[in-house]
């Protein structure tokens, strides 16, 4: 029995297991040389156009698969790979979570941060959000215009400190009379109310993942679907597809709601049909059938008056139609 002896390969920033490939012993090596060898006169002997030719396509399979080479070369290095532009992906964030003081129904409640990116993400965040204030006149951020709603967030803000949150802006002293300054929460349980509910106001939930995966997972994991930002510049088509929500717009806060031919509505708790395009429009009609009967059937099944012999020749059909086996 002929054991292959294998090395294996961690990331030098976690120390993860990147994969284990085969070890090479002298004879091996020699003879992989030997092929080279062999496959450098032959490269000699190709014309221009054959040696182009061959090129061209090993370009092309690094291309299909760049994502895969990209992620390998990230983890054997230990180099954080950002798959985001991290400064669009912060004011995107803000935006969504803080204007109207979070009162919009697409308003950014929770967002999901992979660890390779999180803490720098934070920063670029908590660099813009220090600039916004709450209050009459002059400031970015309004008042809540239901009294009753500075309850619910007060509640949720409690709740998530209260279940070891950390505010790293604002927080439970935040709210004062109808204004309520930007709060941005972290380390909150994924069953806190601030996370399973509405907030509706200006604060935003910032959770680290340890992959996409794990981040789809969460984001899935939700009553409520109405819509959804993706900032990548590779997957974002690959994880938008996966969202279960009415809605999904990658690298552009809720882009989908400002094309007026593309459907606007949600899933789950978020609410039933459309508004905008076609499947809006459809929402103000409804199906109806309508037939004409243009000749009389020839076995008149829905009536008294048919026969024992109609019911004899239906028999025979349903026999010959659907009593075969194979």
């Amino acid at each position: 029995m002929t054991t292959t002896l294998t090395f294996d390969v961690h990331s030098p920033a976690t120390g993860a297991l990147v994969g284990s490939y085969p070890s090479h012993d002298e004879s091996a090596v020699e003879a992989a040389v030997e092929r080279a060898h062999g496959a450098a006169i032959w490269w000699r002997a190709a014309g221009f156009d054959e040696r182009a030719c061959r090129l061209d396509r090993w370009r092309t399979e690094i291309t299909r698969g760049r994502d895969e080479l990209a992620r390998v070369m990230s983890q054997e290095m230990g180099k954080p790979h950002s798959d985001a532009d991290l400064g669009a992906a912060s004011d995107a964030a803000l935006w969504g979570g803080m204007a109207n003081a979070g009162q919009t129904c697409l308003g950014v409640e929770r967002v999901y941060v992979h660890t390779d990116v999180y803490d720098r993400f934070l920063t670029e965040l908590l660099d813009r959000a220090r600039e916004l204030r709450a209050g009459p006149g002059p400031q970015k951020i309004g008042p809540i215009t239901m009294p009753k709603q500075l309850a619910v967030i007060q509640r949720h803000i409690e709740d998530a400190i209260a279940r070891g949150g950390r505010a790293l802006l604002g927080g439970p002293d935040a709210i004062d009379g109808q204004f309520v300054q930007p709060t941005i929460l972290v380390d909150v349980p994924h069953d806190s109310t601030a996370v399973t509910e509405e907030t509706f106001g200006p604060t935003l939930v910032v959770t680290r993942v340890a992959s996409m995966d794990e981040a789809i997972e969460r984001v899935n994991d939700s009553e409520y679907g109405l819509g959804a930002t993706v900032f990548a510049r590779r997957d974002g088509d690959a994880i938008a597809d996966r969202i279960e929500a009415g809605a999904t717009s990658i690298n552009a806060f809720v882009a989908h709601a400002t094309i007026p031919a593309l459907p606007l509505g949600g899933v789950g708790a978020s609410g039933f049909g459309r508004v905008h395009g076609p499947d809006g429009l459809r929402e103000f009609t409804y199906a109806k059938a309508t037939t004409r009967q243009r000749f009389s059937s020839p076995l008149a099944l829905t009536t008294f008056t048919r026969s024992t012999a109609i019911d004899t020749v239906v028999d025979r059909l349903v026999s010959v139609l659907h009593g075969r086996i194979g």
